[in-house]
Protein backbone atom coordinates (compact mmCIF):
# COMPACT_ATOMS: atom_id res chain seq x y z
CA UNK A 1 0.00 0.00 0.00
CA UNK A 2 2.97 2.60 0.73
CA UNK A 3 4.46 1.31 -2.18
CA UNK A 4 1.18 1.87 -3.96
CA UNK A 5 0.96 5.93 -2.69
CA UNK A 6 4.17 6.78 -3.24
CA UNK A 7 3.62 5.27 -6.85
CA UNK A 8 0.65 7.89 -6.74
CA UNK A 9 2.29 10.71 -5.76
CA UNK A 10 5.46 10.43 -7.87
CA UNK A 11 2.94 10.43 -11.11
CA UNK A 12 1.23 14.11 -9.85
CA UNK A 13 3.82 15.79 -7.94
CA UNK A 14 2.53 18.98 -8.78
CA UNK A 15 -1.42 18.16 -9.10
CA UNK A 16 -3.89 20.33 -7.19
CA UNK A 17 -5.75 17.50 -6.57
CA UNK A 18 -3.22 15.27 -5.25
CA UNK A 19 -4.08 15.09 -1.89
CA UNK A 20 -7.77 13.40 -3.05
CA UNK A 21 -6.28 11.74 -5.57
CA UNK A 22 -4.04 10.09 -2.97
CA UNK A 23 -7.23 10.05 -0.29
CA UNK A 24 -9.02 8.18 -3.44
CA UNK A 25 -6.22 5.56 -3.97
CA UNK A 26 -5.98 4.91 -0.53
CA UNK A 27 -9.60 4.43 0.20
CA UNK A 28 -9.89 2.19 -3.32
CA UNK A 29 -6.28 0.18 -1.87
CA UNK A 30 -8.48 -0.46 1.10
CA UNK A 31 -11.22 -1.07 -0.13
CA UNK A 32 -9.46 -3.79 -2.30
CA UNK A 33 -7.95 -4.70 0.93
CA UNK A 34 -10.57 -5.26 2.95
CA UNK A 35 -12.55 -7.06 0.44
CA UNK A 36 -9.52 -9.69 -0.16
CA UNK A 37 -9.46 -10.03 3.24
CA UNK A 38 -13.01 -10.42 3.43
CA UNK A 39 -12.68 -13.05 0.75
CA UNK A 40 -9.90 -15.30 2.24
CA UNK A 41 -11.15 -14.93 5.34
CA UNK A 42 -14.89 -16.43 3.73
CA UNK A 43 -12.37 -19.18 2.01
CA UNK A 44 -10.73 -19.94 5.21
CA UNK A 45 -14.38 -20.46 6.96
CA UNK A 46 -15.25 -23.17 4.07
CA UNK A 47 -11.79 -24.37 4.46
CA UNK A 48 -11.84 -24.65 7.88
CA UNK A 49 -15.70 -25.88 8.04
CA UNK A 50 -14.15 -28.80 5.48
CA UNK A 51 -11.51 -29.62 7.73
CA UNK A 52 -13.91 -30.05 10.46
CA UNK A 53 -16.56 -32.06 8.23
CA UNK A 54 -13.10 -34.45 7.51
CA UNK A 55 -11.87 -34.43 10.88
CA UNK A 56 -15.13 -35.61 12.17
CA UNK A 57 -15.11 -38.46 9.14
CA UNK A 58 -12.05 -39.74 10.09
CA UNK A 59 -12.62 -39.51 13.86
CA UNK A 60 -15.52 -41.70 12.85
CA UNK A 61 -13.26 -43.92 11.14
CA UNK A 62 -11.06 -44.31 13.35
CA UNK A 63 -13.38 -45.00 15.92
CA UNK A 64 -15.17 -47.47 13.96
CA UNK A 65 -11.20 -48.89 12.74
CA UNK A 66 -10.61 -48.93 16.29
CA UNK A 67 -13.24 -50.86 17.50
CA UNK A 68 -13.06 -53.31 14.74
CA UNK A 69 -9.32 -53.41 15.73
CA UNK A 70 -10.15 -54.47 19.32
CA UNK A 71 -12.85 -57.18 17.50
CA UNK A 72 -9.76 -58.31 16.04
CA UNK A 73 -7.47 -58.13 18.70
CA UNK A 74 -9.82 -59.95 20.84
CA UNK A 75 -10.48 -62.65 18.10
CA UNK A 76 -6.76 -63.01 17.85
CA UNK A 77 -6.21 -63.09 21.31
CA UNK A 78 -9.09 -65.77 22.07
CA UNK A 79 -7.18 -67.89 18.68
CA UNK A 80 -4.09 -67.57 20.60
CA UNK A 81 -5.19 -69.22 23.43
CA UNK A 82 -6.99 -71.65 22.09
CA UNK A 83 -4.28 -72.49 20.22
CA UNK A 84 -1.79 -72.38 23.37
CA UNK A 85 -4.70 -74.58 24.83
CA UNK A 86 -4.25 -76.71 21.90
CA UNK A 87 -0.28 -76.98 21.97
CA UNK A 88 -0.53 -77.80 25.37
CA UNK A 89 -2.89 -80.74 25.10
CA UNK A 90 -0.43 -81.41 22.33
CA UNK A 91 2.54 -81.49 24.90
CA UNK A 92 1.00 -83.71 26.81
CA UNK A 93 0.19 -86.22 23.89
CA UNK A 94 3.80 -85.73 22.92
CA UNK A 95 4.67 -86.55 26.62
CA UNK A 96 2.82 -89.49 26.66
CA UNK A 97 3.55 -90.82 23.37
CA UNK A 98 7.29 -90.76 24.58
CA UNK A 99 6.60 -92.74 27.21
CA UNK A 100 4.13 -94.92 25.61
CA UNK A 101 7.77 -95.16 22.97
CA UNK A 102 10.04 -95.52 26.22
CA UNK A 103 8.00 -98.68 27.02
CA UNK A 104 7.98 -100.06 23.13
CA UNK A 105 11.60 -99.44 23.25
CA UNK A 106 12.08 -101.71 26.42
CA UNK A 107 9.19 -104.43 25.43
CA UNK A 108 11.17 -104.57 22.25
CA UNK A 109 14.53 -104.62 24.25
CA UNK A 110 12.83 -107.46 26.43
CA UNK A 111 11.95 -109.34 23.31
CA UNK A 112 15.47 -108.83 21.76
CA UNK A 113 16.54 -110.63 24.81
CA UNK A 114 14.22 -113.29 24.83
CA UNK A 115 15.13 -114.37 21.18
CA UNK A 116 18.67 -114.37 22.30
CA UNK A 117 18.14 -116.43 24.76
CA UNK A 118 15.89 -118.63 22.79
CA UNK A 119 19.22 -118.72 20.29
CA UNK A 120 21.33 -119.55 22.98
CA UNK A 121 18.44 -122.49 23.73
CA UNK A 122 19.12 -123.44 19.99
CA UNK A 123 22.59 -123.29 20.19
CA UNK A 124 22.68 -125.82 22.95
CA UNK A 125 20.27 -127.78 21.50
CA UNK A 126 22.85 -127.61 18.27
CA UNK A 127 25.84 -128.71 19.90
CA UNK A 128 23.71 -131.96 21.77
CA UNK A 129 22.89 -132.75 18.53
CA UNK A 130 25.81 -133.07 17.29
CA UNK A 131 27.38 -134.85 20.45
CA UNK A 132 24.42 -137.43 19.72
CA UNK A 133 25.46 -137.76 16.09
CA UNK A 134 28.90 -138.51 17.06
CA UNK A 135 27.20 -141.14 19.52
CA UNK A 136 25.12 -142.17 16.75
CA UNK A 137 28.46 -142.53 14.31
CA UNK A 138 29.88 -144.46 16.80
CA UNK A 139 27.04 -146.97 17.45
CA UNK A 140 26.84 -147.24 13.96
CA UNK A 141 30.09 -148.55 13.78
CA UNK A 142 30.00 -150.97 16.69
CA UNK A 143 26.76 -152.07 15.05
CA UNK A 144 28.76 -152.28 11.46
CA UNK A 145 31.32 -154.41 13.64
CA UNK A 146 28.85 -156.15 15.06
CA UNK A 147 27.23 -156.68 11.86
CA UNK A 148 30.35 -158.32 10.37
CA UNK A 149 30.73 -161.11 13.04
CA UNK A 150 27.34 -161.96 12.30
CA UNK A 151 28.04 -162.35 8.67
CA UNK A 152 31.47 -164.42 9.77
CA UNK A 153 29.66 -166.22 12.51
CA UNK A 154 26.32 -167.04 9.85
CA UNK A 155 28.59 -168.31 7.06
CA UNK A 156 30.55 -170.25 9.51
CA UNK A 157 27.28 -172.14 10.83
CA UNK A 158 26.65 -172.40 7.29
CA UNK A 159 30.01 -174.26 6.07
CA UNK A 160 29.75 -176.18 9.65
CA UNK A 161 26.04 -177.38 8.72
CA UNK A 162 26.56 -178.18 4.81
CA UNK A 163 29.43 -180.24 6.30
CA UNK A 164 27.40 -181.82 8.72
CA UNK A 165 24.95 -182.41 6.37
CA UNK A 166 26.99 -184.63 4.07
CA UNK A 167 28.62 -186.05 7.11
CA UNK A 168 25.19 -187.09 8.89
CA UNK A 169 24.97 -190.91 6.74
CA UNK A 170 28.61 -191.87 7.57
CA UNK A 171 29.36 -193.88 10.64
CA UNK A 172 27.88 -192.93 13.93
CA UNK A 173 30.97 -191.60 15.71
CA UNK A 174 31.07 -189.20 12.52
CA UNK A 175 27.86 -188.39 13.52
CA UNK A 176 28.34 -187.59 16.91
CA UNK A 177 31.32 -185.26 16.12
CA UNK A 178 29.04 -183.30 13.86
CA UNK A 179 26.15 -183.10 16.10
CA UNK A 180 29.18 -181.53 19.13
CA UNK A 181 30.24 -178.98 16.47
CA UNK A 182 26.44 -177.92 15.68
CA UNK A 183 25.70 -177.64 19.31
CA UNK A 184 29.40 -175.58 19.90
CA UNK A 185 28.27 -173.35 16.96
CA UNK A 186 24.55 -173.14 18.14
CA UNK A 187 25.68 -172.08 21.11
CA UNK A 188 28.16 -169.09 19.58
CA UNK A 189 25.64 -168.12 17.66
CA UNK A 190 23.05 -167.63 20.27
CA UNK A 191 25.14 -166.16 22.48
CA UNK A 192 26.47 -163.43 19.49
CA UNK A 193 22.60 -162.79 19.11
CA UNK A 194 21.80 -162.26 22.41
CA UNK A 195 24.51 -159.43 22.48
CA UNK A 196 23.61 -158.19 19.50
CA UNK A 197 20.35 -157.91 20.73
CA UNK A 198 21.05 -156.35 24.26
CA UNK A 199 23.28 -153.88 22.31
CA UNK A 200 19.59 -152.88 20.29
CA UNK A 201 17.65 -152.48 23.53
CA UNK A 202 20.32 -150.21 24.95
CA UNK A 203 20.73 -148.25 21.63
CA UNK A 204 16.31 -148.23 21.41
CA UNK A 205 16.22 -147.00 24.98
CA UNK A 206 18.80 -143.92 24.16
CA UNK A 207 17.21 -142.98 21.23
CA UNK A 208 13.84 -143.13 23.14
CA UNK A 209 15.49 -140.74 25.99
CA UNK A 210 16.79 -138.73 23.39
CA UNK A 211 13.36 -138.21 21.33
CA UNK A 212 11.91 -137.11 24.85
CA UNK A 213 14.46 -134.87 25.43
CA UNK A 214 13.97 -133.55 21.95
CA UNK A 215 10.09 -133.95 22.67
CA UNK A 216 10.35 -131.67 26.06
CA UNK A 217 12.38 -129.25 24.58
CA UNK A 218 10.06 -128.52 21.39
CA UNK A 219 7.37 -127.75 23.62
CA UNK A 220 9.02 -125.57 25.54
CA UNK A 221 10.21 -123.58 22.83
CA UNK A 222 7.30 -123.70 21.48
CA UNK A 223 5.45 -121.73 25.03
CA UNK A 224 8.01 -119.38 25.02
CA UNK A 225 7.26 -118.90 20.91
CA UNK A 226 3.44 -118.54 22.38
CA UNK A 227 4.27 -115.66 25.01
CA UNK A 228 6.52 -113.83 22.69
CA UNK A 229 3.57 -113.52 19.77
CA UNK A 230 1.39 -112.60 22.14
CA UNK A 231 3.66 -109.93 24.13
CA UNK A 232 4.42 -108.94 19.66
CA UNK A 233 0.74 -108.82 18.97
CA UNK A 234 0.30 -106.23 22.03
CA UNK A 235 3.20 -104.38 20.57
CA UNK A 236 1.60 -104.28 17.71
CA UNK A 237 -1.90 -102.96 18.71
CA UNK A 238 0.17 -100.20 20.82
CA UNK A 239 1.76 -99.18 17.91
CA UNK A 240 -1.64 -98.93 15.83
CA UNK A 241 -3.35 -96.84 18.46
CA UNK A 242 -0.12 -94.76 18.50
CA UNK A 243 -0.09 -94.34 14.73
CA UNK A 244 -3.69 -93.53 15.23
CA UNK A 245 -3.02 -90.67 17.68
CA UNK A 246 -0.55 -89.43 15.65
CA UNK A 247 -2.46 -88.88 12.80
CA UNK A 248 -4.87 -87.08 14.96
CA UNK A 249 -2.13 -84.82 16.15
CA UNK A 250 -1.25 -84.51 12.51
CA UNK A 251 -4.42 -83.30 11.72
CA UNK A 252 -4.83 -80.62 14.66
CA UNK A 253 -1.21 -79.38 13.60
CA UNK A 254 -2.69 -78.96 9.91
CA UNK A 255 -5.43 -76.98 11.24
CA UNK A 256 -2.97 -74.74 13.84
CA UNK A 257 -0.73 -74.24 10.90
CA UNK A 258 -3.79 -73.00 9.00
CA UNK A 259 -5.35 -70.56 11.36
CA UNK A 260 -1.28 -69.44 11.39
CA UNK A 261 -1.45 -68.43 8.28
CA UNK A 262 -4.56 -66.69 8.57
CA UNK A 263 -3.71 -64.81 11.45
CA UNK A 264 -0.47 -64.36 9.77
CA UNK A 265 -2.65 -62.42 6.70
CA UNK A 266 -5.24 -60.62 9.01
CA UNK A 267 -1.80 -58.94 10.69
CA UNK A 268 0.07 -58.63 6.99
CA UNK A 269 -3.39 -56.40 5.53
CA UNK A 270 -3.75 -54.37 9.57
CA UNK A 271 -0.28 -52.64 8.97
CA UNK A 272 -1.41 -49.40 10.18
CA UNK A 273 -1.45 -50.14 14.32
CA UNK A 274 1.91 -50.82 14.81
CA UNK A 275 2.25 -51.51 18.40
CA UNK A 276 -0.73 -53.69 18.44
CA UNK A 277 1.20 -55.64 15.35
CA UNK A 278 4.92 -55.93 16.93
CA UNK A 279 3.19 -57.92 19.88
CA UNK A 280 1.12 -60.12 17.78
CA UNK A 281 3.91 -60.83 15.50
CA UNK A 282 5.86 -61.40 18.71
CA UNK A 283 3.51 -63.62 19.81
CA UNK A 284 2.92 -65.09 16.79
CA UNK A 285 6.63 -66.10 16.09
CA UNK A 286 6.69 -67.22 19.33
CA UNK A 287 3.93 -69.63 18.64
CA UNK A 288 5.31 -70.32 15.42
CA UNK A 289 8.76 -71.16 17.36
CA UNK A 290 6.70 -74.03 19.70
CA UNK A 291 4.87 -75.25 16.41
CA UNK A 292 8.22 -75.97 14.58
CA UNK A 293 9.69 -77.09 17.87
CA UNK A 294 6.50 -79.52 18.42
CA UNK A 295 6.72 -80.64 14.17
CA UNK A 296 10.31 -81.42 14.77
CA UNK A 297 9.58 -83.93 17.84
CA UNK A 298 6.53 -85.02 16.11
CA UNK A 299 8.92 -86.14 13.56
CA UNK A 300 11.49 -87.73 15.95
CA UNK A 301 8.48 -89.48 17.43
CA UNK A 302 7.44 -90.76 13.73
CA UNK A 303 10.69 -92.12 12.95
CA UNK A 304 10.79 -93.55 16.31
CA UNK A 305 7.40 -95.25 15.43
CA UNK A 306 8.21 -96.38 12.43
CA UNK A 307 11.79 -98.23 13.82
CA UNK A 308 9.39 -99.96 16.23
CA UNK A 309 7.33 -100.80 13.87
CA UNK A 310 10.01 -102.57 11.83
CA UNK A 311 11.27 -104.37 14.41
CA UNK A 312 7.91 -105.58 15.63
CA UNK A 313 7.89 -106.49 11.98
CA UNK A 314 10.90 -108.37 12.33
CA UNK A 315 10.16 -110.10 15.30
CA UNK A 316 7.31 -110.77 14.37
CA UNK A 317 8.55 -112.41 11.26
CA UNK A 318 11.47 -114.40 13.31
CA UNK A 319 8.66 -115.51 15.22
CA UNK A 320 6.96 -117.30 12.44
CA UNK A 321 9.81 -118.94 10.89
CA UNK A 322 10.39 -119.88 14.44
CA UNK A 323 7.12 -121.44 14.81
CA UNK A 324 7.69 -122.88 11.49
CA UNK A 325 10.93 -124.97 12.01
CA UNK A 326 9.36 -126.02 15.82
CA UNK A 327 6.48 -127.39 14.08
CA UNK A 328 8.81 -128.92 11.65
CA UNK A 329 10.67 -130.21 14.19
CA UNK A 330 7.86 -131.26 15.82
CA UNK A 331 6.35 -133.19 13.03
CA UNK A 332 9.99 -135.06 12.58
CA UNK A 333 9.72 -135.71 16.39
CA UNK A 334 5.94 -137.64 16.09
CA UNK A 335 7.82 -139.41 13.04
CA UNK A 336 10.72 -140.15 14.88
CA UNK A 337 8.26 -141.47 17.78
CA UNK A 338 6.19 -143.42 15.84
CA UNK A 339 9.10 -145.29 14.16
CA UNK A 340 10.64 -145.73 17.30
CA UNK A 341 7.36 -147.53 18.37
CA UNK A 342 7.13 -149.70 15.47
CA UNK A 343 10.87 -150.46 15.63
CA UNK A 344 10.00 -151.23 19.59
CA UNK A 345 7.22 -153.89 18.27
CA UNK A 346 9.49 -155.34 15.93
CA UNK A 347 12.29 -155.33 18.68
CA UNK A 348 9.50 -157.28 21.04
CA UNK A 349 8.47 -159.60 18.43
CA UNK A 350 12.13 -160.61 17.60
CA UNK A 351 13.26 -160.74 21.59
CA UNK A 352 9.75 -163.05 21.54
CA UNK A 353 10.86 -165.09 18.77
CA UNK A 354 14.20 -165.24 19.89
CA UNK A 355 13.64 -166.58 23.48
CA UNK A 356 11.35 -169.22 21.51
CA UNK A 357 14.74 -170.20 18.89
CA UNK A 358 16.72 -170.55 22.44
CA UNK A 359 13.81 -172.39 24.01
CA UNK A 360 13.98 -175.10 20.75
CA UNK A 361 17.85 -174.82 21.05
CA UNK A 362 18.19 -176.20 24.71
CA UNK A 363 15.58 -178.61 23.26
CA UNK A 364 17.33 -179.32 20.80
CA UNK A 365 20.76 -179.70 22.90
CA UNK A 366 18.58 -182.06 25.36
CA UNK A 367 18.29 -183.97 22.79
CA UNK A 368 21.58 -184.12 21.28
CA UNK A 369 22.31 -185.19 24.84
CA UNK A 370 19.78 -188.28 24.91
CA UNK A 371 20.83 -188.99 21.41
CA UNK A 372 24.72 -189.14 22.58
CA UNK A 373 23.87 -191.66 25.20
CA UNK A 374 21.41 -193.69 22.91
CA UNK A 375 24.88 -193.57 20.17
CA UNK A 376 27.33 -194.56 23.48
CA UNK A 377 25.01 -197.24 24.51
CA UNK A 378 24.57 -198.62 20.57
CA UNK A 379 28.14 -198.81 20.84
CA UNK A 380 28.30 -200.96 23.70
CA UNK A 381 26.29 -203.19 22.23
CA UNK A 382 27.60 -203.40 18.95
CA UNK A 383 30.91 -204.40 21.23
CA UNK A 384 28.66 -206.93 23.33
CA UNK A 385 27.39 -208.36 19.71
CA UNK A 386 31.14 -208.95 18.61
CA UNK A 387 32.13 -211.00 22.04
CA UNK A 388 28.37 -213.27 21.41
CA UNK A 389 28.69 -216.26 19.31
CA UNK A 390 27.00 -217.19 16.76
CA UNK A 391 23.54 -218.34 17.53
CA UNK A 392 20.04 -218.60 17.78
CA UNK A 393 19.80 -216.27 20.92
CA UNK A 394 22.63 -213.98 19.83
CA UNK A 395 20.74 -213.86 16.27
CA UNK A 396 17.83 -212.92 18.65
CA UNK A 397 20.23 -210.16 19.81
CA UNK A 398 21.26 -208.47 17.06
CA UNK A 399 17.67 -208.07 15.78
CA UNK A 400 16.49 -206.18 18.85
CA UNK A 401 20.08 -204.34 18.24
CA UNK A 402 19.27 -203.52 14.26
CA UNK A 403 15.70 -202.62 15.82
CA UNK A 404 17.28 -200.26 17.87
CA UNK A 405 19.50 -198.68 15.47
CA UNK A 406 16.53 -197.92 12.89
CA UNK A 407 14.94 -196.11 15.84
CA UNK A 408 17.69 -194.36 16.66
CA UNK A 409 17.89 -193.38 12.87
CA UNK A 410 14.66 -192.20 12.90
CA UNK A 411 15.61 -189.66 15.72
CA UNK A 412 18.56 -188.56 14.17
CA UNK A 413 16.48 -187.97 11.23
CA UNK A 414 14.04 -186.03 13.46
CA UNK A 415 16.64 -183.84 14.87
CA UNK A 416 17.92 -183.29 11.48
CA UNK A 417 14.41 -181.49 10.41
CA UNK A 418 14.64 -179.74 13.52
CA UNK A 419 17.72 -178.61 12.82
CA UNK A 420 16.67 -177.28 9.49
CA UNK A 421 13.34 -175.87 10.72
CA UNK A 422 16.09 -173.75 13.45
CA UNK A 423 18.08 -172.54 10.48
CA UNK A 424 15.09 -171.20 8.57
CA UNK A 425 13.95 -169.46 12.21
CA UNK A 426 17.38 -167.82 11.94
CA UNK A 427 17.09 -167.11 8.88
CA UNK A 428 14.10 -165.07 9.22
CA UNK A 429 15.31 -163.28 12.42
CA UNK A 430 18.53 -162.12 9.69
CA UNK A 431 15.56 -160.75 7.44
CA UNK A 432 13.93 -158.84 10.37
CA UNK A 433 17.18 -157.81 11.33
CA UNK A 434 17.60 -156.49 7.96
CA UNK A 435 14.02 -154.51 7.53
CA UNK A 436 15.07 -152.91 10.69
CA UNK A 437 18.19 -152.11 10.07
CA UNK A 438 16.42 -150.10 6.97
CA UNK A 439 13.89 -148.67 9.65
CA UNK A 440 17.05 -147.57 11.81
CA UNK A 441 18.87 -146.08 8.16
CA UNK A 442 15.44 -144.12 7.75
CA UNK A 443 14.92 -142.84 11.47
CA UNK A 444 18.83 -141.92 10.75
CA UNK A 445 17.81 -139.84 7.70
CA UNK A 446 15.07 -137.95 9.53
CA UNK A 447 17.45 -136.96 12.24
CA UNK A 448 19.76 -135.76 10.04
CA UNK A 449 17.09 -133.64 8.24
CA UNK A 450 16.25 -132.55 11.93
CA UNK A 451 19.59 -131.34 12.73
CA UNK A 452 19.58 -129.24 8.95
CA UNK A 453 16.54 -127.61 10.55
CA UNK A 454 18.03 -126.75 13.78
CA UNK A 455 20.91 -125.33 12.01
CA UNK A 456 18.86 -123.37 9.22
CA UNK A 457 16.91 -121.92 12.54
CA UNK A 458 19.84 -120.54 14.04
CA UNK A 459 21.65 -119.20 11.39
CA UNK A 460 18.42 -117.14 10.74
CA UNK A 461 17.76 -116.08 14.41
CA UNK A 462 21.56 -115.06 14.12
CA UNK A 463 21.22 -112.95 10.99
CA UNK A 464 17.93 -111.27 12.09
CA UNK A 465 19.42 -110.19 15.55
CA UNK A 466 22.86 -109.30 14.02
CA UNK A 467 22.29 -105.07 14.02
CA UNK A 468 19.94 -105.39 16.86
CA UNK A 469 22.71 -103.71 18.98
CA UNK A 470 22.76 -100.44 17.09
CA UNK A 471 18.95 -100.56 16.83
CA UNK A 472 19.04 -100.76 20.38
CA UNK A 473 21.49 -97.66 20.87
CA UNK A 474 19.67 -95.10 18.35
CA UNK A 475 16.81 -94.32 21.36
Amino acid sequence: MQHLLGFIGSWIPGHPLRPLLIGAGAAVVAAGVFHFERKRRLDEKVKVSKLEDKVRELEDLICETQRECEKKTEDLQATLDEAEDKYEKTMKSKVELEKENSDLISNINLLQDTVQEHTKELHDVYEKCAELTKEYEQEKEEHEMLKSEYTKAKESIEDITSKTSKQLHAVLPSKEMSLKVSECVNKEAVIKAQTTYEQLNDFHAELKKESTDLTSKAELLQDAVEEKREEISETYRKCNFLRNEYEQEKEKHEMLKSEYEDMKKSFENNGNYENNRKDMQDALAEAEKKYEQMMKSNDEIRTKNHDLTSQSNDLQDIVYKLQAQINKSQRMTRKLREDEWKTQEDYNILKSEYEVLLQNCNELQQEIEREQKAQNNLKTVCDRMKEIPESSAGLEQVSELICQVTILQGSVQLLEEEFHDVRGKCDGIMVKREEEKKAHNLMQLKYQEMKEALGNCKILIMRHLRPAPEDRTDP
